[in-house]
């Protein structure tokens, strides 16, 4: 069994974040800042296999707490938690959340540059985390790359099953001003690359939603180059459609895409377009080797670092370590 994830306890601006030592990156892997889905924790994160495949893959990896989430939850400061917003009254406590996280980004991206002492800084984020994200790519221009994980580019996710939108006058005010898919003029030339991970039957965020922003953002010419934002559709199933089928496949993305937008001196054309009909692997089975091949085709090349992360990606379940 692979050994657990070491992670360290820091602050920034007052709130509690994880990492992994900054010994532990190597030195030509950039930094991932992470962020779990509606109803995780950076704790929580820290115990997903993903995680633990980006440390072993060299990278530095920083976990965050949603705003009113985790040990962030303030009773006297929201009433409701974030979960219990969504399920009354998305308008409100949901996108307050989507927005103030958001708003955090920059501080964070700042301590990591510091704390890490580079500037190769990229983010991913599982859903809600996604959204956050890529609310903050508004103002915030630093991120080297995004990968948002079934997140949508509109907080009102039309045609999407499970919402309860609800009505607030605050919650409508920050969408019209706040929400990506509002912002468009935003993100014209925006130096971040985006990957979006749609779940091929997801009803909950439809597919649709992340297409028609890259859609929308091509015809305007926002990314000349179309390798820096890409969609991929993956096999999904269960609750609505929202859980991918591949959890190792979705890693292996994140990954290709990460380490070739982090390409030496940051060379744009080194990204590479992902095959949307890439490789299916059984994360219980296959072995490391099949695995590397089948997302590379390097059966012949020696082997680079990614390939660590298959090793833990298949064996990693225990907690991770907390230092001080």
């Amino acid at each position: 069994m692979s050994e657990a994830l070491t992670l360290i306890r820091s602050s920034v601006a007052g709130n509690t974040v994880l990492h992994t030592p900054l010994t532990a990156r190597c030195e030509s892997k950039g930094v991932i800042l992470c962020l779990a889905g509606l109803s995780g924790s950076k704790e929580a994160l820290g115990r997903h296999r993903r995680m633990a495949a980006f440390a072993e893959a060299g990278y530095g990896v920083v976990l965050c707490d949603h705003h009113n989430a985790g040990e962030r939850r303030d009773k006297k400061l929201e009433p409701l938690s974030n979960i219990e917003g969504w399920t009354s009254c998305q308008k409100d406590t949901f996108w307050r959340a989507i927005y103030r996280t958001a708003c955090e980004v920059p501080e964070v991206v700042s301590w990591a540059i510091q704390t890490f002492q580079t500037t190769d800084i990229s983010a991913y984020g599982s859903s809600m985390g996604g959204d956050c994200y890529l609310t903050s790519l508004v103002f915030e221009r630093r991120l080297r790359a995004l990968v948002c994980d079934r997140a949508s580019p509109d907080w009102l996710r039309p045609n999407s099953k499970g919402n309860v939108l609800g009505e607030s006058v605050e919650g409508d005010a920050l969408y019209e001003r706040h929400c990506p898919s509002n912002r468009l003029a935003a993100f014209d030339g925006h130096p971040t690359a985006m990957l979006f991970l749609c779940g091929e039957s997801d009803e909950h965020v439809p597919r649709a939603l992340a297409e028609g922003f890259v859609a929308d953002l091509r015809a305007a010419r926002a990314y000349v180059q179309a390798e820096r934002l890409q969609v991929a559709v993956l096999p999904s199933r269960r609750w609505l459609g929202h859980i991918f089928a591949e959890p190792v496949d979705v890693t292996l993305r994140c990954l290709t895409f990460l380490d070739a937008v982090s390409a030496p001196d940051g060379d744009s054309a080194a990204v590479v377009a992902l095959d949307e009909d890439g490789p299916a692997v059984d994360e219980d089975a296959a072995p490391m080797a099949c695995m590397v091949a089948a997302a590379a085709g390097t059966e012949n090349k020696p082997p680079h670092r990614t390939e660590c992360w298959a090793r833990s990606i298949c064996s990693h379940s225990s907690s991770p370590r907390l230092t001080a």
